[in-house]
């Protein structure tokens, strides 16, 4: 073998292997792996047999190219350029990947495994570090409130999507896999499983039992009585999770009538604010309050001074938040029937007496609960990241409605959204984020013609992938489409990457097959 090709080789699967491992963990390894493999693909200097190629996978090699393509078409009538090129720099792999991976060194479908492997063990690295770092910390000072800190490297979201494909990666390996050794995947399954409850990552708690489910219609065809355990397992968890649910919604929604008492105990008089909507389980906050009483008693409680602030909000919100949570009046009897703990768990910002000793699932569900619950009455989506997200969506759409055909331009995204924001009134003015919805941020840009070209080419690479990892490769579909549903994917360096390696490892792999019946691409 040639030197330049020996060189090109080492530098390509160096390349390969530690855009693998980085995406969870370095940004600057991720785009050092791209550059390397970029390097590789020059040194090769095998120009002839790169245009062979091309002519025998030159649809499926410019339909990938084309996601990126599209959103170049998108300058001629972008006016912001500064935004633009900013937003194509992150997008660029959309291009460089697909055509290193297609007309550079062949791997094979073991190699498509290890890289995969190594990808969602970074993630899960990331994750334990997260973890740790965030016991280290507890109880001082630099301790760990936002949950979304617990993915130390890149944004939770984007961790959640690897961890989610690493779940179903570790259910089929149990299916695939003949040694015994293969029962020690349930312990990186059952992390994934815990880091998605401890984080409360609601990406993770949808998309693990979607996951479990297209699972089971895979292994019913290769072990139908390891796939009929799974199926109890999971119908067992999956009812246990419908009637926590429906606890939950009632406990939120279920509105209890506002009884206005006249007197405390103690004979001083209560305040009532009908016109404030706050609930905390069904419970009115802003009725039954006293708040010479409520001073008084807290002091005796706690050393905290009850206008002390924890974080953006004062321990007498968090206080009367609680109070009401337990369906209490907010007074010194009030305060009198909190144990110990609950005082601590004030101090601590609990608001809810549901939140103490419970699942973090059901504690992240109660929230968005709550949340959706506190748009609907109020108004108010900027408090609210799941309800925030439906205003998100909603202007999205509205500005694709005044853009139908060819939408606003790749670098006029985001001011276009800032400029309808400012348009809405109240608190709804306080948003400045984009969709949250690939879709329909990808319309915002492009319009509906180029909407439909975007959602044309990834239905068009669904249908041409005919290699050996016909499961791995849907499910990495199955994990990005769903997760275009609530974020904006692709406009990160993150989520390009990881969109760019679980769509093109398995296109441009030497077992893939242009068309069913002809010989694989090597």
């Amino acid at each position: 073998m040639p030197l330049n090709r020996k060189i090109a080789f080492y530098l390509f699967f160096l390349g390969f292997f530690g855009l693998a491992g980085s995406i969870a963990v370095s940004k600057f390894t991720t785009s050092l792996s791209m550059f390397l493999m970029a390097i590789a693909w020059f040194v090769q200097w095998n120009w002839k047999e790169k245009w062979e190629r091309f002519k025998s996978l030159k649809w499926v090699l410019m339909a990938s190219i084309s996601l990126f393509l599209i959103f170049v078409m998108g300058l001629i009538h972008s006016e912001n350029m500064s935004y633009a090129m900013k937003d194509l720099k992150i997008k660029a792999p959309l291009f460089i990947i697909p055509v290193v991976f297609a007309l550079g060194e062949r791997f094979d479908y073991k190699k498509v495994i290890g890289a995969l492997v190594l990808m969602v063990s970074s993630a899960i690295a990331a994750s334990i570090i997260g973890v740790v770092n965030y016991q280290l910390k507890l109880g001082t000072d630099q301790e760990i409130t936002d949950l979304r800190a617990l993915s130390p490297f890149i944004s939770l979201i984007r961790l959640s999507l690897i961890l989610s494909f690493g779940f179903g990666m570790g259910l089929w390996g149990l299916i695939k896999l003949k040694s015994k050794l293969k029962w020690l995947l349930l312990l990186p399954i059952s992390w994934i499983v815990f880091f998605f409850g401890f984080s409360q990552s609601l990406t993770g708690i949808f998309l693990v039992p979607i996951i479990s489910i297209s699972f089971l219609f895979f292994a019913f065809k290769k072990q139908k009585k390891l796939a009929a355990l799974f199926a109890v397992v999971f119908i067992s968890i999956g009812l246990y999770g419908g009637y926590e649910f429906n606890k939950v919604y009632q406990l939120v929604f279920d509105l209890k009538p506002i009884n206005e008492l006249h007197e405390t105990p103690n004979g001083n008089k209560y305040k009532h604010f009908q016109d404030h909507l706050d609930r905390e389980n069904g419970y009115h906050v802003q009725s039954n309050i006293c708040y010479r009483e409520l001073k008084q008693e807290w002091g005796e409680r706690s050393d905290l001074d009850i206008l002390a602030n924890f974080e953006e909000f004062k321990i007498k919100a968090v206080l009367m938040r609680y109070l009401t949570s337990r369906g209490l009046t907010k007074d010194s009897l009030g305060i009198a029937n909190l144990s110990d703990a609950e005082i601590k768990a004030v101090e601590n910002g609990v608001t809810n007496v549901y939140y103490i000793n419970r699942n973090p699932i059901l504690v992240r569900l109660h929230q968005s609960l709550m949340e959706i619950q506190y748009a609907i009455m109020k108004g108010q989506y900027y408090r609210s990241s799941v309800a925030g997200r439906l205003m998100f969506a909603k202007t999205g759409i509205s500005i694709i409605s005044d853009h139908l055909f060819f939408g606003v331009g790749t670098g006029d995204v985001k001011d276009v959204f800032l400029e309808k924001y400012s348009q809405l009134s109240g608190e709804e003015s306080k948003f400045d984020k984009k969709s949250h919805n690939q879709f329909i941020t990808t319309g915002v840009a492009l319009g509906l013609i180029g909407l439909i070209l975007f959602i044309g080419i990834i239905v068009f690479q669904m249908f041409k992938y005919e290699g050996p990892l016909k499961y791995l490769f849907a499910l990495g579909q199955l994990v990005l489409l769903l997760s275009f549903l609530w974020e904006d994917t692709l406009e990160t360096q993150a989520g390009v990457a990881i969109f760019t390696v679980i769509t093109n490892v398995f296109m441009f792999s030497s077992e893939q097959k242009i068309k069913k019946g002809k010989e694989p691409i090597r």
